[in-house]
């Protein structure tokens, strides 16, 4: 139970200090990949 209380605690410590990367890569990833799905919409569409 401690094991897994530590484990959790780690992870959760990871992620207080590492959300503000996560974010921006994930809003980096989204800007990339939004235009190209919108871009194969509007082709199939034509």
């Amino acid at each position: 139970m401690k094991r897994h209380r530590s484990w959790l605690q780690r992870i959760a410590l990871f992620f207080e200090m590492h959300w503000v990367k996560m974010l921006v890569i994930f809003v980096l990833v989204l800007s990339i990949v939004w235009p190209i799905v919108t871009f194969s919409k509007i082709d199939s569409y034509q």
